[in-house]
């Protein structure tokens, strides 16, 4: 930073966040320090010591943020997360919804493929996410195995530690040989748009990348309405269901409803996409958050900062 002096410093996620704003601070403040929060930041849990570390390390993102040029918030969800664990006043941050890029056709075959198993003729149901306790898998299957409608196939594409607790229930609820966990796939988009319906079964989200995917697929969804930015995403639920967390009867009634009636169109859903499409969100991050302005050279210091 002392050295290079760039235009501006950004970092993302809390702890980044933090090591970012020691970083500006030894270095002399040498440019426009810009931080942003990825996910809704939640009140201190679980063991006492764990409550101490957690309310320790909201200080410290209170020091840094409050030393920010700019705080940027994923959602309006995580921008008023921040404002009532006293990170970020009310209205003190800015909120930009994250990119998602545009997905790229493979030119060659996988070694493995996410459909291995899988049968063309039967319904697929598809979940991404990393396989723990905050994306709510567990209550995805107790909804699936509630399905009346045994024609239909459920794969969480992702990896984690409560693969074997997941592959355990799953026996337990005698769904098993319809449930499939390829683990990390690196083309996640053929999976869905080769589904019927995808799946947000999480228990809280900071945006939630996977539903405007799944909108970008022109895929019907169905979604927990958590904490985060799934009711926004969805538009309040023109664009998919939504349904209580940690509710698998009434998960199962929305993946029902949403297999023969799903909500909004494919043509509404793909329009819903394109306002995160990768370049509208560069362009906001740039004049928004990092007070510059594009020029067809590149970027530079907007006017009244000259």
């Amino acid at each position: 930073l002392r050295s290079e002096r760039p235009a501006v410093l950004m970092a993302r996620m809390n702890y980044v966040n933090v090591a970012a704003g020691v970083a500006w601070i030894m270095a002399g403040r040498p440019c426009r320090l810009v931080l942003s929060e990825a996910t809704v930041v939640r009140a201190p849990e679980g063991s006492w010591s764990q409550r101490l570390r957690q309310e320790l390390f909201l200080k410290a993102m209170q020091a840094s943020y409050s030393r920010a040029d700019c705080v940027v918030a994923n959602s309006e969800a995580t921008a008023q997360s921040m404002a009532a664990r006293g990170i970020a006043s009310d209205g003190s941050s800015i909120v930009i919804p994250n990119p998602v890029l545009p997905s790229e056709p493979r030119r060659r075959k996988e070694s493995t493929s996410p459909f291995g198993g899988l049968r063309s003729d039967r319904v697929l149901i598809c979940a991404i996410g990393r396989l723990a306790e905050p994306k709510g898998f567990d209550c995805l299957l107790d909804a699936f195995s509630k399905l009346r409608d045994q024609n239909t196939d459920l794969v969480i594409l992702g990896e984690g530690p409560l693969r074997g607790r997941l592959l355990e229930q799953a026996r337990e609820l005698g769904v098993n040989e319809r449930v499939y966990l390829p683990g990390f796939v690196s083309d996640p988009m053929r999976v869905l748009k080769n589904s019927s319906l995808f799946v947000l079964s999480s228990r809280w989200e900071g945006f939630g990348n996977v539903l405007v995917e799944a909108l970008a697929a022109g895929v019907p969804v169905v979604s927990t309405d958590c904490p985060g930015a799934p009711r926004a995403l969805l538009l309040e639920g023109v664009l998919g269901h939504l349904v209580p967390v940690d509710n698998p009867d009434a998960l199962a009634k929305a993946i029902t409803e949403a297999l023969h009636s799903p909500r909004g169109t494919r043509e509404q859903r793909l329009e819903r996409a394109r306002d995160f499409a990768a370049p509208v969100i560069a362009r906001r991050y740039l004049e928004e958050a990092f007070g510059l302005e594009a020029t067809a050279s590149g970027p530079r210091l907007a006017k009244e900062e000259e």
